[in-house]
């Protein structure tokens, strides 16, 4: 940019200094307004690329099988599950989350709502594990009768309850259209919270874990709202302090401040335009935005104080100001921005938005420091300068200030004492090098949460007796109709979950030959020789569903 460019730019500005405040603050109006649509993205597939097979495959598997995010209760009773009161309790939840409306009812899944099978004469009867006659007239001969059925039956023993029979979990899928709604899940999860907290005042003698991906989501979501509400005003708090000790101005120290809040009114209102939500790594931008984007109003405001102690009017000080630092200005906000568009090379989709947004906040933030800054400066009339310390042109005053004072005599002991500096500055960056080297990564959304969460501390007693609240999905898929049902691929995907099993972060696996053996098991009147896949393919003549009322 030419010195003679910025020279009718400067004088541009003065001569229309009100239309050009007036012109940016309307401008600024449709964003901010815009930031009431936007929206939060609490979930991790956003840092994985769209183009990743465990991305495609985790949408194949959401399509073909529903639901995979779910809501994990675990029911833990100290004297046994199999009571009447912890059963009661099960049935009762269970019961309120089949009637929610944002839940299918059949994406439910509790002890009390299970059906079990067994095999009379050649038939499959179905029939409910626990029926609703047992809740009517309890005895303890049917809780025996379930707790056998349980303990015998490994589709249940080790997974709707836990091998030492003291929990029980009880599940529920959450629609993927709910999932990403932050007020349907936001509302579902208060629902659930009430719930439970009338079932720990009913049956105080059982205590109730609440957890799940969906409510995880749901957590973050809550926990990323509270951090931009906390963390944005504490930023803007200290920079401005920083800004007003260095500076000594009031005015001074609001003007860069302004920017700022423009900065990040505009990105945040994009992104509601462009309906992109805020994701984990993004809740960030507004801080960062601070930061970087006081600095060239720090740099013009301290220039313009300078000339205005040394005697200047605000028009001649803005110009001289300007002159000076626009150059500067337009360089340092294109080198951060050309920064931040570097993250385009990342991988996951929320980091490349990161840096375009974070590039687009640096653009605005240097179109209101060249603008807006000068047009509001040039209105300063401030205290006499007449008896204040005379400084030159170039910022240096003869008589240095407290702060002045004391950068001076940092910089003398700098430089009397550079081979220590030098060597200490070795010595750290050497220690820095061994601990990226060292660095582990974490990839557990709850490690997201303090150690002393509460929903952190549920979901780690989850996984200590019932398995855990995160699965790992594999789809087999064949060319033929029913080639899934063939005894060689069968065994085949018997094999794979047997090597699942041996890696110690799986507790269990679960897939189509589980059911097939259990079939397989009943159907020989529950000869262990027949606890296995079938040898050849056969028909199941008749499956019958018997209700524990007797009807069919």
């Amino acid at each position: 940019m030419s010195i003679s460019l910025i020279k009718i730019m400067i004088k541009q500005i003065l001569r229309f200094r009100w239309l050009l405040i007036f012109v940016l603050l309307l401008l600024t109006f449709p964003f901010g307004y815009k930031i009431q649509d936007l929206t939060k993205d609490a979930g991790v597939s956003s840092l994985v690329p769209e183009d990743h097979p465990a991305y495609k495959t985790s949408n194949r598997v959401e399509k073909l099988f529903g639901a995979t995010d779910q809501i994990v209760i675990g029911v833990n009773a100290p004297k046994g599950i199999y009571s009447v009161e912890a059963m009661n309790l099960i049935n009762e939840l269970t019961e309120f989350l089949e009637d929610q409306d944002d839940l299918d009812a059949d994406d439910v899944i509790s002890l009390t709502n299970v059906t079990d099978m067994k095999g009379e004469e050649g038939e499959l009867i179905i029939e409910d594990l626990v029926g609703k006659g047992f809740f009517k007239e309890p005895t303890e001969e049917a809780l025996n009768l379930i707790k056998e059925k349980v303990r015998s039956n490994p589709l249940f023993n080790g997974k709707l309850v836990s091998l030492d029979e003291k929990s029980a979990v009880v599940l529920a899928g959450v629609p993927t259209d709910v999932g990403l709604k932050e007020e349907l899940i936001g509302g579902l999860k208060e629902d659930v919270l009430q719930k439970i907290e009338q079932l720990r005042n009913k049956y105080p003698g059982i205590t109730l874990d609440f957890s799940g991906p969906a409510m995880l989501k749901a957590y973050i979501s809550e926990y990323m709202q509270q951090d931009l509400k906390t963390l944005f005003p504490l930023a803007i708090v200290v920079v401005a302090l920083i800004i007003l000790i260095v500076l000594r101005s009031i005015s001074g120290t609001l003007v860069p401040i302004m920017v700022t809040l423009f900065a990040v009114t505009w990105t945040f209102g994009l992104k509601a335009i462009l309906s992109s939500p805020i994701t984990i790594v993004e809740t960030a931008i507004p801080v960062v935005l601070i930061a970087i984007g006081c600095a060239d109003g720090i740099h013009i405001i301290s220039e313009f104080l300078v000339l205005r102690r040394n005697g200047h009017s605000p028009e001649e000080a803005t110009e001289k100001t300007m002159k000076l630092l626009t150059l500067p200005v337009v360089l340092t906000s294109v080198t951060t921005g050309l920064g931040f568009l570097s993250l385009l090379s990342a991988p996951g989709v929320s980091i490349r938005n990161m840096g375009v947004f974070l590039a687009f906040g640096v653009f605005i933030a240097m179109i209101y420091s060249l603008y807006f800054i000068p047009s509001i400066m040039s209105f300063f009339k401030g205290k006499n300068p007449v008896n204040r310390p005379q400084v030159s042109d170039s910022g240096i005053s003869g008589r240095h200030g407290a702060f002045e004072s004391r950068v001076s005599t940092i910089a003398s002991k700098v430089i009397k004492y550079r081979v220590f500096v030098v060597s200490t500055a070795l010595a750290v960056f050497a220690l820095s090098v061994l601990g990226i080297l060292n660095i582990t990564v974490e990839s557990d959304e709850v490690r997201y949460l303090k150690p002393g969460n509460e929903f952190r501390m549920a979901t780690e007693s989850i996984q200590k007796n019932l398995g855990g609240i995160t699965s790992l999905d594999i789809i087999v898929e064949t060319e033929k109709k029913n080639g899934i049902k063939q005894p060689a691929l069968l065994s085949r995907i018997e094999g794979l979950q047997r090597f699942c099993e041996e890696f110690e972060l799986v507790s269990y696996s679960l897939s189509i030959v589980d059911l097939i053996k259990r079939i397989n098991f009943v159907l020989h009147e529950s000869n262990p020789q027949y606890d296995r896949l079938p040898r050849e393919t056969e028909v199941i003549k008749r499956v019958r569903y018997q209700k524990t009322d007797g009807k069919e």
